[in-house]
């Protein structure tokens, strides 16, 4: 079925009879001003939401999961945008080709989101923060016979397995797609666009860091992004941040990269995914984010803010 037209999750539940759970009501966020270094602005402030969106879980008989994006679309015809980054769109993205259905029985659980199945930082957002939406609405792992997923490989799988998620329950959700359940259970996006809640923020560093974890000496990292998105005039920038204690790190190159930084007093980097797992360091860690001028994004300020360390930047 194409959707026909977008509704609210909450007007979508009053038309039908369908069961809502709200889980955070919506409220203004407040955060620091950034906190910027050299000539070039970013003005990260005029990037971001000013409010949270209300956020709950809503159950769908028969409600389906395009794609990898996991756009969720009623069997009535209606997509509910605040499940994805098309939130306050009225537009309808959703075209033929992507809705080969595929049936999954049973009570189905959606961690998907845009972006989640190749971006590490959307995934750990995006996508896990979903699960903690569920927790908080009242279901259980038990209860939820699958969890549809769309992950960047085998590091982020391990995180859903310590959430508690056995295999056997997970299904990979693929592009070209949609799958259609008996009961499918759609938390809303875990936030807005460009920020998370500081709900979020403890789940992740409660349920993701493994005990012991944090223990031992403060690292400063230099957290590099080798592959994409490299620094120019990176060898000149490295002997300076070596004479103050700083390492390279690359997080692809670890198994565990977030222990490191759950360890870490002190991080630069370069805007991109490489600077995802910030959220595990201690509180008050500082945190230098080196913005490329043809991609300026408040999104790891807002993360920052979130929790509780302290951000600058240079563009």
């Amino acid at each position: 079925m194409i959707p026909r037209r977008t509704i609210g999750s909450r007007e979508y539940a009053a038309l039908t009879g369908a069961v809502w759970r709200e889980v955070e009501p919506a409220l203004p966020i407040e955060r620091r001003p950034p906190v910027r270094y050299g000539k070039l602005p970013g003005d990260f402030d005029r990037r971001v939401a000013t409010r949270f969106p209300e956020m709950g879980v809503l159950e769908l008989p028969e409600g389906m999961l395009v794609s990898r994006r996991g756009w969720v679309v009623t069997r009535d015809g209606y997509l509910l945008p605040d499940h994805s980054l098309l939130a306050g769109s009225k537009e309808l993205p959703v075209g033929g080709a992507e809705m080969r259905v595929h049936r999954l029985p049973g009570v189905v659980a959606s961690l998907v989101s845009d972006h989640a199945w190749w971006n590490y930082g959307h995934f750990l957002y995006d996508g896990l923060g979903r699960f903690e939406l569920l927790r908080r609405a009242g279901y259980t792992i038990e209860g939820i016979d699958r969890f549809v997923c769309a992950y960047p490989g085998r590091k982020a799988r391990r995180l859903l397995e310590r959430l508690g998620i056995p295999d056997s329950k997970i299904v990979e959700v693929e592009t070209g797609r949609t799958i259609q359940s008996d009961l499918l259970l759609a938390p809303t996006f875990p936030g807005s666009r460009r920020d998370h809640p500081r709900w979020l923020i403890d789940f992740l560093r409660r349920e993701l860091v493994p005990v012991g974890t944090a223990e031992g000496p403060l690292r400063r990292l230099y957290a590099q992004r080798s592959k994409t998105r490299r620094v120019a005039n990176e060898q000149e920038i490295l002997p300076i941040l070596a004479s103050y204690g700083f390492e390279t790190f690359d997080p692809d190159e670890h198994d565990e990269p977030l222990a490191a930084f759950a360890r870490a007093e002190a991080v630069v980097g370069v805007h991109g995914a490489n600077l995802a797992d910030i959220c595990f360091c201690p509180e008050g860690a500082k945190i230098l984010e080196l913005t490329p001028t043809d991609h300026i994004s408040s999104y790891w300020w807002a993360q920052a803010e979130m929790a509780g360390l302290d951000h600058a930047y240079i563009v």
